[in-house]
C-alpha cells in the first residue's frame, strides 16, 4: 500500500480526491479516516470530505494546539500515513485475477503473487493441516492498483 505524508494527503482531498481506505500513523500506529463526522452525535453538517478524523473518538486528526511552533507544524506536515488495506476472504482471494498475500502467524511476510504460485509455495512448505488454517484463519489481500 502506498505511504503519504500529511501535507500529501491534505492537498489530494483538498483537490476532490476520496480514499477508499483510512490510513495508519507510520509513528504512533493511530488510524484516521477520510469524510463524514465519526462521532455518535453527529456534530458536523456539512460535507466532511476533505477532513481526516481519528478512528475511534471522531475528532479532526488536525489539533492546533499542538502546533506551538512552526518546527511543530513542519513535523506534523511531514508525518507518514500508510493505507489500511481491509482483508477479504479465502474465496475472494482466489477468484481474482489479480496478485494476492496472505498474513498468518504461521507465516513470515509473504509479498504479493499470483494464486497459483501462492498456493504451489504453501504446498512446498507447509503441511495440510497448516496449508487448511490458513486458509481459514489467515488474513487475505488482493493487490490494488497503483494510482
Amino acid at each position: 500500500m502506498k505511504t503519504y505524508r500529511t501535507i500529501d494527503l491534505l492537498n489530494a482531498v483538498y483537490n476532490g480526491k476520496i480514499f477508499k481506505h483510512d490510513f495508519k500513523n507510520a509513528k504512533t500506529g493511530r488510524i484516521i479516516t477520510q469524510g463524514t463526522d465519526h462521532t455518535k452525535d453527529g456534530i458536523y453538517n456539512s460535507d466532511q470530505s476533505k477532513c481526516f478524523f481519528w478512528v475511534g473518538s471522531g475528532m479532526n486528526f488536525i489539533n492546533v494546539k499542538d502546533m506551538d511552533t512552526p518546527l511543530q507544524l513542519e513535523e506534523f506536515l511531514e508525518e507518514e500515513w500508510e493505507e489500511v488495506q481491509e482483508p477479504v476472504s479465502f474465496m475472494e482471494a482466489m477468484t481474482k485475477c489479480k496478485p494476492i498475500r496472505v498474513e498468518h502467524k504461521m507465516l513470515d511476510r509473504w509479498e504479493y503473487q499470483y494464486a497459483d504460485d501462492l498456493l504451489q509455495k504453501m504446498g512446498d512448505c507447509l503441511t495440510l493441516k497448516e496449508i487448511k488454517e490458513i486458509v481459514e484463519h489467515g488474513k487475505w489481500y488482493i493487490k490494488e492498483d497503483e494510482e
